[in-house]
């Protein structure tokens, strides 16, 4: 906990709707902390682009200067060795990021949302009371990432298989939301599980 407002983590695999679930969550008055938007704040500083192109050259950079998300992720996601180089870049900083973040809800939020795509992998679990399994047939979960993100079909797939195995996420999760349906339901499951964390005494 954060001062005393339990912090929930999202698991889940490519395409699950980690974000879709946190909006529910917002909209319940919790206050979202999305680990990938500070992920591309570490990746948008300088010193981080000068860091890369010392390692991969100026060909990751477009005309602006700027770095290509699109050209990164073919170096990284076709070498392990190259991922985990990046990771250890970007990891500890996040996570710094993250730890500043959480420190930031507002007194009386029912709970802090930590939106990580990572979430087991890089340990940021151990901050958490609760995990929530964000879960989806693996069709859909691949179709709405390819399509949201412009990638070619068999992408998610590739990009699943560089995280932790879905059944070990499941496991170590404490609770399931099925994100295979319309908001009415989210709203309703999400609901089940705050009412879970702060139980009525009337």
């Amino acid at each position: 906990m954060i001062d005393g407002v339990p912090v929930i983590g999202l698991a889940g695999g490519v395409g699950a709707g980690k974000s879709t679930v946190a909006e529910v969550f917002e909209s319940a008055g919790c206050f979202v902390v999305d680990a990938d938007v500070l992920a591309k704040e570490v990746l948008a500083r300088p010193e981080t682009r000068v860091a890369l192109e010392q390692w991969w050259g100026k060909v990751i950079t477009g005309p602006d200067g700027e770095l290509n998300p699109v050209k990164v992720a073919a170096i990284v996601f076709k070498s392990d060795a190259e991922r985990h180089r990046l990771e250890a870049l970007i990891h500890p900083k996040v996570g710094a990021l993250c730890a500043q973040r959480l420190k930031e809800a507002p007194i009386g939020t029912p709970a802090i949302i930590l939106d990580a795509p990572l979430l087991f992998e890089v340990g940021l679990d151990d901050w958490c009371d609760r995990v929530v399994y964000v879960d989806a047939p693996a069709s859909l979960r691949h179709a709405r990432a390819e399509s949201r993100h412009g990638w070619p079909p068999g992408e998610a797939a590739t990009r699943e298989l560089a995280q932790m195995g879905l059944d070990e996420k499941r496991i170590r999760s404490d609770d399931v939301v099925v994100n295979a349906e319309d908001r009415t339901s989210l709203h309703r499951q999400v609901a089940g599980i705050l009412d879970r964390l702060h139980p009525r005494t009337d």
